[in-house]
């Protein structure tokens, strides 16, 4: 009976250790993923940024052209196109910077869900293995 408690011990002992290993393996994968959506928005938002700041600029000089519309009719027609054209672009990079966050963040929640459920079979199994 002894021996094979100790078997039984050892044999749970390995299993424990091999969850161990795989549950730092899934929260290092997390911590990728976590970085992933940290690197995905701090870029989004330096691209909203800037397009952002090229508006204003657009705008500032839209502004200007309107003062002076007799001598530069041609000239606020240009500015009034790039004004266009670079709210398209925010528009777009809006929505590519939603749809990658929105995947990356399912992937996310795929993910934390699969680990969960291996977690708690592992568990399940550890407790069936104890008794």
């Amino acid at each position: 009976d002894i021996e094979e408690a100790k078997k039984k011990l050892a044999l749970n002992q390995e299993k424990i250790q091999e969850i161990n290993e795989k549950t730092e393996e899934a929260e290092r994968e997390l911590l990728r993923v976590e970085e992933r959506i940290n690197q995905a928005h701090k870029q989004a938002k330096m691209q909203m940024d800037a397009a952002n700041d090229r508006l204003e600029i657009a705008k500032e000089q839209l502004i200007l052209a309107e003062k002076e519309r007799h001598e530069y009719t041609t000239r606020i027609q240009e500015k009034e196109d790039e004004i266009r054209d670079l709210e398209e672009q925010i528009k777009a990079d809006q929505l590519q910077t939603e749809e990658t966050i929105a995947q990356i963040i399912s992937e996310y929640k795929e993910m934390e869900k699969a680990f969960l459920i291996r977690h708690e079979r592992r568990m399940q199994f550890i407790e069936a293995g104890m008794s």
